[in-house]
C-alpha cells in the first residue's frame, strides 16, 4: 500500500478531435457568412483569427460553436471522492475501473489536506481498511462485497470524453464553483485548465465571473453526532409521475406512426428503436439508504436529473448496507462491522480535533448510504429498468430497481406491462458471454408480476 503523490497523477487531456478548433470556427462563420459548409470550412483552415472569433462567439453567449471540439481525458490515481464529482457532470461519456472485478488491495489512496495532527491516524485507518478488504477477500468474499469496506480517499482510474463546452463548464465548477472548497478537485481543475489553454488560451478566464459565490452560497460546516452504525435496505419512494399515463402515451403513439390503431405495449413496441413516446412521461424518485457504491452505478445513467447530498453527510446517518454473503460467515461480519464503527471513530476524532470539514468525505466507506433524488422521464426510466433489473446488475441496485419498476407499475397501470430486463423484453439476453445462463428463469420470474 503506498500513499500517491498528486504531482505525478491526476488528470491528463489525452487528445482532441482532429480539426477541431478549426470545425468551432467554421460553425462561427457558418451562420453569418455566405457560401457552403465546405467553403467556410477551407476559409476557416489555418486561419489565425480562429480564436479571437471564437473569443467574441463565445462572449456573445452563442457557446454551441465550441462544441464541436471534443477532448478525451485520463483520470489517473485520483480519488474516488473525486470520481463521484466528476461523473455527475451529464454531458460526458465515463468508463471506469471496475470495483466489482478488479482486486482494490494495492490501489493506493489519496491523502486530503488538512488533517493537521490526523494525519498519521487517517492513513493507519486507511491502510487498515485495505486490509480488511483483503482479508474478506481470503474469506471467499466477491469483490463486489468486499469493496464497501474501501474509503472514500481509495484511487480510482477512470477515462472521460466531453465537448468542450461541458469541459469549460467542468474546469469552472472545480476551481470556483461547488468544487472550490476540495483541495483535490481544485488541484485537478487547475490541472486541466494548463492544458486546456493550450488548446484555447483565455477562454476559460470569461467564465469565472459567473461563479462568483457569497460565503453563504458554500456548504456550511456540520457537527455530526456519529450515532452507532446499522444495518440499512435501500428502498425507492416515488414521490411523483404523470398522471393519465396510458392516455398520454396512447396519443403521442397515435400521433408519431400516424395510425388510429390502440397503443399497444407488446415487446415489438418495446424492442424499436424510436420509443419517443416514453419521453412524454416523468418519474421522481427519493431512493433512501442507496450505497455511496450503487450511486456511483445510478450516476452513470446520463440522461436524468440525480441529486447526491455532500458525502461527509453519511456521518450524519447510521446506514450501511450488508451484504448476504457477509452476513452468511461470523468471521466476514465481524471484520465489516469492525470496518464501519472505526470508520465513525476516526471521523470522530477529526471533527473533534477541528480537522478540515471537507476532508470527512474521505473517511466515509463505500458501503454507507445516503438518500438521493432522481427525476427520469419515461424512456430513461425503461433504459435504467432494462440494465439494472438484469441477474448481471450489481446485486444492491438491481434489488432496488426491481422496487423501483413495482412502484411505477402501481402508480401508471398497464404501461410498464413488458417492461423489465433484456431477455424478458427482446426474448433474448444481451449480455452475450456474460449471460447469466437463466433467461428462461429471468423471463419467468417478470411474467408473474
Amino acid at each position: 500500500m503506498t500513499e500517491q503523490n498528486m504531482q505525478t497523477n491526476g488528470a491528463v487531456i489525452l487528445g482532441v478531435n482532429d480539426m477541431g478548433i478549426t470545425v468551432s470556427a467554421a460553425s462561427a462563420r457558418i451562420s453569418t457568412q455566405q457560401g457552403s459548409a465546405m467553403d467556410i470550412f477551407a476559409k476557416s483552415t489555418d486561419n489565425p483569427n480562429n480564436l479571437n472569433l471564437l473569443k467574441k462567439v463565445l462572449a456573445s453567449g452563442h457557446k454551441s460553436v465550441i462544441e464541436h471540439t471534443v477532448f478525451s481525458l485520463a483520470f489517473n490515481n485520483v480519488s474516488v471522492f473525486a470520481e463521484q464529482f466528476i461523473i455527475e457532470f451529464r454531458l460526458a461519456s465515463y468508463t471506469v475501473k471496475s470495483r466489482r472485478y478488479v482486486d482494490y488491495s494495492n490501489e493506493g489512496y489519496y491523502v486530503p489536506e488538512g488533517l493537521g495532527d490526523m494525519r498519521d491516524e487517517y492513513c493507519s485507518f486507511v491502510r487498515r481498511m485495505f486490509d480488511t478488504y483483503a482479508g474478506l477477500l481470503e474469506l471467499g468474499i466477491p469483490k463486489e462485497d468486499a469493496r464497501f469496506v474501501l474509503p472514500y480517499g481509495f484511487y480510482s482510474n477512470f477515462y472521460c470524453t466531453l465537448n468542450a463546452r461541458e469541459l469549460i463548464y467542468m474546469i469552472s465548477c472545480m476551481l470556483w464553483g461547488r468544487g472550490r472548497v476540495y483541495p483535490e478537485i481544485r488541484a485537478l481543475g487547475a490541472q486541466l485548465k494548463e492544458q486546456f489553454d493550450e488548446y484555447f488560451p483565455g477562454i476559460i478566464e470569461s467564465e469565472q465571473s459567473n461563479f462568483v459565490l457569497s460565503s453563504d452560497d458554500a456548504v456550511l460546516p456540520k457537527k455530526y453526532d456519529f450515532s452507532a452504525p446499522v444495518p440499512a435496505v435501500g428502498c425507492p419512494e416515488l414521490v411523483s409521475c404523470t398522471s393519465g399515463a396510458s392516455e398520454i402515451v396512447g396519443r403521442a403513439y397515435s400521433f408519431n406512426s400516424y395510425t388510429d390503431a390502440p397503443f399497444d405495449t407488446d415487446r415489438h413496441f418495446c424492442n424499436g428503436q424510436r420509443i419517443r413516446e416514453y419521453e412524454a412521461l416523468n418519474l421522481c424518485f427519493v431512493l433512501h439508504d442507496l450505497s455511496l457504491a450503487a450511486i456511483t452505478h445510478l450516476v452513470r445513467h446520463r440522461l436524468q436529473t440525480v441529486l447526491v447530498p455532500e458525502l461527509s453527510r453519511v456521518f450524519d446517518r447510521a446506514g450501511y448496507v450488508l451484504p448476504d454473503t457477509v452476513a452468511a460467515s461470523a468471521d466476514a461480519r465481524k471484520l465489516y462491522e469492525e470496518a464501519f464503527a472505526l470508520s465513525r471513530r476516526i471521523a470522530a476524532r477529526c471533527q473533534e480535533g477541528n480537522v478540515d470539514y471537507y476532508a470527512l468525505a474521505y473517511m466515509a466507506l463505500a458501503g454507507n448510504t445516503l438518500d438521493v433524488f432522481v427525476n427520469m422521464d419515461g424512456r430513461q426510466f425503461m433504459h435504467f429498468i432494462t440494465l439494472r433489473t438484469c441477474n448481471r446488475a450489481q446485486w444492491e441496485i438491481r434489488d432496488v430497481a426491481k422496487k423501483a419498476l413495482q412502484l411505477a407499475k402501481s402508480a401508471q397501470p398497464y404501461i410498464w406491462d413488458n417492461i423489465g430486463p433484456g431477455c424478458y423484453m427482446y426474448g433474448k439476453c444481451p449480455e452475450g458471454r456474460m449471460s447469466c445462463g437463466k433467461a428462461s428463469e429471468v423471463i419467468a420470474e417478470f411474467k408473474k408480476k
